[in-house]
């Protein structure tokens, strides 16, 4: 016999692995569309891992600062968004256009279709150190109560800056410029 709903535990929050610099990009709301070759119908809240490996690539634009310090954080959890859409690329031009947001060149398009999770309300969340996943995946129950809690496990330290140090960092450019200032 089921639960009643009142009773039931909330489901654990799902996450998104990206490499770094575009997780911190994501979550200081400079990019807010993450490309991938496969789609979703999930829509809510999104926890954005850092993974352990940074994307080698060249990048198309000048990271600004602030996003250089947080991509320092790898192998957590450094934020959240909302997840309010999946758009389909099926022409190069479409994914072009959207460059803006996505922060992909042209060239990385791939036909037939490329899949653009849309974000908004980025957020900063103290550094969680936890593995990721390639898709989206459940953070275990205890993992997902320290980061709602927003307590730290000391033995658990990211390389680069104290997770309290990136505290306090806006999310957008303040001057509503490009990023590539």
């Amino acid at each position: 016999m089921s639960q009643p709903k009142w009773r039931r535990r909330p489901s654990a929050p799902l996450a998104l692995s990206l490499k770094q610099p575009w997780a911190a990009l994501v979550v200081l709301g400079y990019k807010t569309i993450e490309v991938r070759t496969w789609p979703t119908a999930y829509r809510g809240p999104l926890l954005i891992h850092a993974a352990r490996q940074p994307d080698e690539r060249h990048l198309p634009y000048l990271l600004p600062d602030i996003a250089c310090q947080l991509a320092s954080l790898r192998g957590g959890i450094i934020g959240q968004v909302e997840l309010v859409d999946c758009l389909c690329y099926t022409e190069r031009e479409h994914f072009v256009s959207d460059s803006v947001w996505h922060w992909n060149p042209p060239d990385w398009f791939r036909p037939p279709r490329l899949y653009g999770f849309v974000f908004r309300q980025p957020r900063l969340l103290p550094f969680t150190a936890c593995p990721g996943w390639f898709r989206l995946f459940r953070l275990p129950p205890s993992l997902a109560e320290q980061i709602q809690s927003g307590r730290q496990d000391s033995n658990l330290r990211p390389p680069g800056p104290k997770p309290g140090a990136l505290a306090k960092l806006s999310y957008a450019p303040s001057d509503g410029g490009s990023a590539e200032e």
